[in-house]
């Protein structure tokens, strides 16, 4: 059994420890010289802009979980799901 399973089970209040949203607010990946245009469609660089704000979406739907005290995985797609809605998951950006 994990540790902190073990500790739920007893009662044992656990404080999450968390990132500050501000924290999540790293800008998406660029190209060091010229931009994003000038990149051919093929390249690498638009799976990883791709990438980044899917994780994102990821990142802040798990915050939002540990804050509200979430535990089970399934719940993960409805908080990312709640980011499309609200106009911020990662179908709103157009580098996809």
């Amino acid at each position: 059994m994990h540790k902190m399973e073990a500790k739920l089970r007893k009662g044992i209040k656990i404080s999450p420890r968390v990132v500050p949203h501000n924290h999540l607010d790293c800008s998406p990946p660029q190209p060091s010289i010229g931009d994003i245009s000038d990149i051919p469609p093929n390249d690498h660089l638009h799976n990883w802009i791709s990438d980044y704000w899917q994780n994102l979406d990821q990142a802040v739907a798990l915050r939002d979980m540990v804050l509200e005290g979430v535990s089970d995985s399934e719940s993960l797609w409805s908080y990312i799901e709640r980011r499309y809605h609200a106009g911020e998951g990662a179908m709103q950006h157009n580098e996809l």
